[in-house]
């Protein structure tokens, strides 16, 4: 499916790959967005926590998460970083969104991947793409209640939980 390139930035790129990435709205500004060594948005970070008294977020999504149209340092879980630290908090929020993305890549992402990093709390920003994919891809042709719901339960974090899900001390939200 569709990924960030690891290591990439839109200050680095010789030609604009998207424009909905590499520039703002309306404009032709172009947007800090940064990719780091691991394929997140953003800068980067320690796989293994350093310091063990600092709450590592993970905030996973689609486009809504990644934030697209912003420069790193504007997206949602930047602002949750930074507001929590002007509270007093030890936190780092690392932006594992990715456009177009829907539960199901992201369920796969966290078992194979974000599990791996440490994380103290999972968020996860779904819906959109949910559903597009199950109800407007044909317009409502073929929905009706209770599709959505069936489809959800088979191909999201409402699966049934694996050993990884049951081991997990992070909360995700849907």
């Amino acid at each position: 499916g569709f990924a960030f390139r690891k290591n990439s930035s839109t200050q680095n790129l010789p030609f604009p790959v998207y424009d909905q990435i590499v520039f703002r709205p309306g404009t032709k500004e172009i947007v800090k967005f940064n990719i780091n060594s691991l394929g997140f948005r953003g800068r980067e970070f320690s796989p293994q926590k350093r310091d063990p008294k600092t709450v590592r977020i993970f905030c996973s999504g689609g486009s809504t998460t990644a934030c697209v149209y912003v420069d790193d340092t504007e997206t949602w879980p930047a602002a949750l970083e930074r507001e929590s630290k002007e509270r007093g908090r030890n936190v780092e929020a690392i932006n594992a969104g990715v456009g177009a993305w829907y539960s199901y890549q992201e369920r796969l992402r966290f078992e194979r991947e974000i599990v791996n990093y440490e994380p103290d709390i999972v968020l996860l920003h779904q819906g959109w793409n949910e559903e597009f994919l199950y109800t407007m891809n044909n317009l409502g042709r073929s929905w009706y209640p209770g599709l959505l719901l069936s489809a959800v339960e088979l191909q999201s974090m409402y699966s049934r939980t694996g050993r990884v899900l049951r081991s997990s001390a992070s909360v995700f939200l849907h």
